[in-house]
């Protein structure tokens, strides 16, 4: 028997029922010349490809969730509710009701060719992190499911759901710097306090740090906190983060052939640099003005980022290239970080809207950098 289908969109006032004037609306970020998909055919056809034949892999990744198997005959009920609209998906939120409990999914949706041979790509890389780190700071894969939409390849990645996490923007706040706004979906928006800004900025750090490979240069990217690819979980114990999707996992900068044993180190002072430079920009609110946060985000990437590397290379059995890594960072100087950050400017595309934020930034970056060098990474493998 195939489970009841219940159809949702997320607004700012919360979830509204498909049939509450949303089925006939052009589904947002879908380009399909005039013939734009909606919401109840998105809908619809995520309900078609989450049942049937494939049923029993939703039940597979509902136990996974649960920590329980589920059998497929178990699922009575799908809530299934369009949550947000980006590049590559169109993710949704996938209440799957058993009878051991209500597992959340999240189905990112990929209509197209292309964005269904991406969802390919980021399981692989999602299942290839997973295996080689112990913590889980990404989301699990639960598998790829194809099913065509209006004639055209279409699949959905379903991953782990993290509930109590929100999306996070810089927002202008008068003269004054940019504050950051958490989207809270439950308790309504907020501005951060300083404490939590600090986390968001430490946390981001740690994980793209974490997950770096210094024996190939590879690491996550892109990612942008425009895109809402971070997500904080607020609370009275320590502040929680998560990185909610992988588009890649390839290397962005390679050290020259004649570098020698000093490769790994260039390749992680590119990335500590990429990181802190790129962990500044984002848009007003999330949609409106490029805009780049002001250099109190610097010392806690910084430290974020420092952290991160010391958990991969204790995991790794590779605390020498840590501390040799340290001991560089001391004596480059503000002159020396000034060129790696013209350099990271100038790796992005120039057709980007990024490049020319990110140029103007450089060389107040690479004073902000040299100082938290100086005094926030200090002792974290010397000292």
């Amino acid at each position: 028997m195939e489970p009841s289908l219940r159809f949702s969109v997320a607004t700012d006032q919360g979830e509204r029922a498909l049939e509450d004037g949303f089925a006939d609306e052009p589904l947002p970020g879908a380009d399909a010349g005039d013939r734009p998909p909606t919401y109840g055919q998105y809908l619809s056809w995520l309900g078609r490809c989450l049942t049937g034949g494939n049923l029993p892999r939703l039940a597979s990744a509902a136990g996974r969730a649960l920590g329980s198997p589920v059998r497929a005959g178990e699922i009575g009920a799908l809530d299934l509710v369009a949550e947000k609209h980006g590049a590559w998906y169109h993710p949704a939120q996938v209440r799957v009701h058993t009878g051991q409990g209500c597992a959340v999914l999240c189905a990112n949706a990929a209509l197209g060719r292309e964005a269904s041979l991406q969802a390919l790509r980021e399981h692989e890389v999602l299942g290839e992190l997973a295996r080689t780190r112990s913590q889980a700071l990404i989301p699990d894969s639960f598998g790829v499911l194809r099913e065509p939409f209006r004639d055209e390849d279409a699949a959905v990645l379903l991953c782990q759901y993290f509930p109590g996490f929100y999306e996070f923007h810089l927002r202008k706040d008068g003269a004054a710097p940019p504050r950051m706004c958490l989207w809270d979906t439950d308790s309504g928006p907020r501005s951060l306090s300083p404490g939590e800004e600090e986390a968001v900025y430490f946390e981001s750090a740690r994980i793209l740090a974490y997950y770096y490979d210094p024996a190939t240069c590879r690491e996550i990217h892109p990612w942008h906190h425009a895109a809402g690819d971070f997500i904080f979980s607020p609370g009275p114990e320590q502040p929680r983060l998560r990185l909610i999707t992988v588009r890649g996992f390839s290397p962005v900068f390679t050290p020259p052939e004649d570098a020698g044993p000093s490769g790994p180190l260039l390749g992680l002072l590119f990335l500590l640099t990429s990181t802190s430079l790129r962990a500044r920009l984002d848009r007003d609110n999330g949609t409106g003005e490029l805009m780049a946060a002001g250099p109190a985000s610097v010392p806690p990437t910084v430290r974020g980022f420092f952290t991160g590397l010391a958990q991969a290379c204790a995991e790794q059995d590779t605390d020498a290239l840590a501390r040799a890594f340290g001991k560089l960072c001391i004596g480059i100087g503000e002159n020396g970080l000034r060129g790696i950050c013209e350099a990271v400017a100038g790796s992005v595309r120039p057709d980007s809207p990024d490049a020319p934020v990110l140029s103007d930034l450089a060389p107040e970056h690479a004073q902000s950098l040299a100082a938290a060098l100086s005094t926030s990474a200090a002792g974290a493998f010397w000292g």
